[in-house]
């Protein structure tokens, strides 16, 4: 995604075509996109997968489940990315 957001951000006629287009938003959505959608699953981010091998390794070894990550972890994806899309979409609105 980031030659893409990089081409509309150079591209002439693109930025003729669209009036001068702001790219900082799609910045911003590919960064939250990545980083909070990620938290979804256990294996969506590297933080999952690090306390997933943190929690075998200690004194009683806890074993992480995929659907048991899943069951707390979506939900909390959920609500992240909706907020910082509503901070986002006020963000954009703003700086018009």
């Amino acid at each position: 995604m980031v030659p893409i957001i990089e081409t509309l951000n150079l591209s002439p006629s693109i930025n003729f075509t669209f009036g001068n287009l702001d790219i900082s938003p799609l910045w911003w959505a590919l960064a939250l996109g990545a980083d909070l959608g990620g938290n979804g699953t256990l294996i969506g981010s590297s933080a999952g997968v690090v306390a997933a091998g943190i929690s075998l390794k200690l004194k009683y070894g806890h074993k992480l489940s995929f659907i048991q990550w899943f069951k707390i972890g979506f939900p909390f994806m959920i609500i992240t990315v909706a907020l910082g899309s509503v901070i986002l979409m006020l963000m954009t609105m703003l700086s018009l």
